[in-house]
């Protein structure tokens, strides 16, 4: 067996434009890994300057929420300080008024401040998530393309045999 002169120029034929289509594949792969780069490098910038950006802006959210808190301490001493006080005036009385319907009504108000310092007035704001300072964005830079060598596919084509002699 061997290739006519004909297939050997068709072949070497095949094996510029297999070398020309690499080189532009290769020349294509390396502008796009460049422009990624670069427009990688856009990115980063855009989302640093975010991150900045965000973190200055909850500066006054973080202090509303300390002054806030700060009022609803405030706000829960009164309430205990009311549940003690109404306590200590039961505690005054008589055992048959606080067996009455007197007694009953002066623990209820005590319960109902209790529960106000220990319910919602005892939930700070900033220990809840809603409130938390965000954390900052971040993005997984993307892969580059994969470098590309034609030779390989080239050097194949190009070193196949044209005669069965040759193998």
């Amino acid at each position: 067996m061997k290739l006519t002169k004909k297939d050997i120029t068709e072949r070497d034929h095949l094996v510029r434009e297999l070398d020309d289509a690499g080189g532009a594949l290769r020349a294509a792969t390396e502008e796009f890994n460049r422009a990624r780069s670069t427009a990688w490098g856009l990115v980063e910038a855009a989302l640093s300057a975010f991150n900045a950006q965000v973190e200055e802006l909850y500066v006054p959210v973080q202090a509303a929420v300390e002054k806030f808190d700060e009022a609803l301490q405030a706000a829960a001493d009164f309430a205990g300080a009311q549940a003690d006080d109404a306590q200590a005036e039961i505690d005054d009385k008589s055992e048959r008024w606080q067996e009455g319907e007197a007694g009953e009504r002066a623990r209820s108000f005590v319960g109902e401040w209790e529960s106000a310092r220990d319910g919602k007035l005892s939930d700070a704001v900033s220990d809840d998530r809603d409130f938390a300072a965000p954390g900052p964005v971040e993005v997984d830079e993307p892969e580059a393309l994969t470098e590309f060598d034609p030779s390989e596919y080239v050097q194949t084509l190009e070193g196949a045999p044209t005669d069965s002699s040759e193998v």
